[in-house]
């Protein structure tokens, strides 16, 4: 009787087990050409644009790119980031977080402000602008994708340096059966 009323414990399990979808698995950009970059760790990398000094981090289980400009420069800068598109995007690929330079909130500055693919920003002389790119493409990527990140500079010199960077999207490893 007793192995009877065990085996019948397992049946809930095992029809759970059924239903539960199989592992998902994530992806993260990865580099391809680093030309005008320099590798400054894992997934991150550098350059200096303008004289403003520009970092990128590749997330290890994400497809978010983070982006950060530091205006070190006498002048204010006009940037913009995105994917070398065909079509002009109009919903917000992240989110643009502008700060004074050393310190870690700016006042009479919204926190976190929608971002929308290649669309100027403003960032101060003496400040921060970090894009934090969660949908980088506006929807998810699938494995193999490459992307050209563009990154532009503009000064009110008329002053301008484009970047691109090659990224793949790669497998990254399984997530059971967590969501995003």
């Amino acid at each position: 009787m007793a192995s009877r009323t065990a085996s019948l414990l397992w049946v809930p399990l095992l029809l759970l087990g059924c239903t539960t979808p199989p592992p998902k698995a994530w992806l993260r950009y990865e580099a391809q050409d680093l030309k005008g970059w320099q590798a400054e760790g894992d997934g991150r990398l550098g350059t200096v644009m303008l004289g403003a000094r520009v970092g990128i981090d590749l997330y290890k289980r994400d497809t978010r790119i983070e982006v950060t400009v530091e205006n070190g420069t006498p002048g204010d800068l006009k940037v913009m980031v995105g994917p070398e598109a065909l079509q002009t995007p109009t919903a917000a690929i992240g989110d643009l977080g502008r700060r004074p330079l050393g310190q870690s909130r700016g006042e009479d500055v919204p926190q976190m402000v929608p971002y929308v693919s290649m669309q100027p920003a403003e960032i101060r002389t003496g400040w921060r602008g970090t894009f934090y790119l969660d949908s980088p493409l506006g929807r998810d990527p699938t494995i193999g994708q490459q992307v050209q990140l563009v990154l532009e500079v503009r000064d009110a010199k008329g002053g301008f340096e484009r970047r691109l960077l090659s990224l793949v999207a790669t497998n990254a490893g399984t997530l059971g059966n967590a969501r995003r």
